[in-house]
């Protein structure tokens, strides 16, 4: 175990050594608690003392008071080796000497050494099994705060043994670390003891050390996320990818629905839900998007070798999508801030919608699928918000006819549905091609323009409406594409807008409508 409490932060470690090989099996810490800690108690402490005696506050006088940091913190050193240490405090002509015992300062930030225990041993319980104290067979000292004689004893009391410190500087340890680990990203190995060069080459140097990169195996030290909203659509959280201790080059992914053509991805560092808990790595910008659907895709975090995080992007489908780094430029109180009034105007801002409905009436549909046809388009209406949505109903089969034109009536629409038939004035084949005749028949120009079509059977002139389709899709329509029964599911798939084409069973036809129209209530 390295235990490592330097002047401003606190790490610790445990790994498994095994001749050069290094695991590591996992990590904690926390990077707000270090020396500083126990220098502040001290200076808190005689800033009360001087005030009791005094009546003067020595925080507002800030050159006295960074002479009294720079004291406390060379009081805190003669601790080591001493049992008692004065301390002179200065301030617009008072002065006042104060005692300080080690018994006394050990007593004050006692619970500063306890949350560096806490973090021990949530290490222990991250390995499990019943891993503790006794599990480990060395504990190392680093970083200059371990020199309080507290450190030493805390050791001592929960271990049973002394930490290792034979040939060990807690000060340049850490550097000579970072060294190390800097040329093994550079070069092949990295050659400890004897000499260095081609004698270290030589056969017989006992005394050479070797170490690869790949004997060093590593992992992430925090859980690594991004920011995404919270299923109350209102509150953001950080939404975990990378768990901690994961091993690093590994990859992770979570999927996500993103309505839009472009997504800002933050990456956040840290174990909690809350982001303001986290800090904020990287910003990466997600395109190539479909345009105006509710996009399926999956984000992939790989915390490479060099300590950075790679993000990637693929749609549901296994398209890659476009991920590209770029620099920060907020905080994340800003941030979090700008994407709620982004939020706010969006739905306030909210678009109107105009649908065209083309059913097949031809008489494949006689019976029980033209009965569940119109049950699903009863459904389809009564889900969707009329105050902002029009729908037109077109039925087709040999000819076709309006049987509807553009209202939001929901007495209108369900009484024209009532209506629909296999017997109707539109004939009984497939020979009509709705999307090239009719496809462009919206009203409303600033609307968004949405087409759906039911059909079961094959269509005549297939190639046609294929073309046709493609033009109303540059043209910023969105097609949905539901079949059953004979529905040619590769045409279906061809006309519709990404993600669009359904083939169905029949019994399921009301369930995919209400979730159309629930897919078109959210992403418009």
């Amino acid at each position: 175990m390295v235990y490592d409490l330097g002047g401003g932060t606190f790490d610790v470690t445990i790994a498994e050594v095994n001749g050069t090989k290094v695991k590591v099996l996992t990590t904690n810490g926390n990077h707000q608690l270090g020396g500083k800690d126990w220098d502040n108690t001290l200076l808190e402490e005689l800033c009360n003392r001087f005030y009791d005696e005094h009546g003067l506050r020595i925080e507002d006088y800030p050159d006295n008071y960074k002479e009294l940091q720079v004291q406390c913190e060379n009081a805190k050193k003669k601790l080591t080796d001493k049992s008692t240490t004065m301390v002179s405090v200065q301030c617009d002509g008072y002065s006042g000497k104060y005692e300080i015992t080690r018994d006394f300062f050990d007593a004050q930030t006692a619970n500063l050494l306890n949350e560096t225990i806490t973090l021990v041993r949530k290490c222990f319980d991250d390995i499990g099994g019943g891993f503790g104290w006794r599990s480990l067979d060395e504990v190392v000292l680093v970083g200059g705060s371990t020199r309080m004689p507290q450190v030493k004893e805390m050791v001592m009391r929960e271990y049973g043994r002394p930490p290792i410190t034979k040939n060990i500087n807690v000060d340049t340890i850490v550097s000579a670390g970072a060294a190390m680990q800097a040329q093994l990203c550079t070069e092949s190995q990295l050659v400890l003891g004897g000499s260095v060069g081609k004698a270290a080459q030589t056969p017989g140097n006992s005394n050479m050390l070797v170490i690869r990169g790949s004997d060093i195996e590593d992992i992430t030290a925090h859980s690594l996320g991004m920011l995404a909203m919270a299923n109350d659509e209102i509150n953001f959280v950080n939404s975990i990818i990378i768990p901690k201790d994961s091993k690093m080059g590994q990859s992770f992914d979570k999927q996500y629905t993103f309505s839009g053509e472009n997504l800002e991805v933050y990456v956040l560092q840290g174990e909690s839900k809350d982001p303001f808990d986290c800090t904020m790595l990287y910003k990466y910008v997600i395109s190539g998007m479909p345009k105006g659907e509710k996009n399926a895709f999956a984000v992939e975090f790989q915390y490479n070798n060099n300590g950075m995080v790679e993000v990637q992007a693929k749609l549901a489908g296994g398209r890659a999508l476009s991920a590209k780094q770029m620099p920060i430029t907020e905080s994340l109180n800003e941030l979090i801030a700008r994407l709620r009034k982004e939020r706010e105007e969006a739905k306030n801002r909210v678009q109107d919608v105009e649908i065209i409905f083309m059913l097949d009436t031809s008489y494949s549909m006689v019976g029980n699928p033209m009965t569940k046809a119109k049950q699903a388009m009863r459904d389809f209406v009564q889900e969707l918000d009329l105050k902002r949505t029009k729908i037109a109903i077109l039925d087709f089969a040999d000819r076709s006819r309006w049987a509807c034109d553009f209202t939001n009536s929901e007495r209108t629409l369900l009484s024209t549905i009532d209506t629909l038939n296999v017997d109707g004035p539109c004939g009984i084949a497939n020979d009509e091609t709705p999307l090239s005749n009719h496809g462009k028949a919206f009203k409303d120009r600033k609307a968004a323009k949405i087409i759906v079509v039911l059909t079961d059977g094959v269509w005549a002139d297939q190639r046609t409406e294929v073309r046709a389709a493609e033009r109303l899709k540059q043209d910023g329509i969105t097609i949905y594409a539901v079949g059953f029964g004979g529905a040619d599911e590769s045409f279906l798939s061809s006309i519709a807008s990404e993600k669009g084409a359904r083939k169905i069973d029949l019994s399921n036809l009301s369930s995919t409508f209400k979730e159309i129209a629930s897919s078109i209530a959210t992403e418009v």
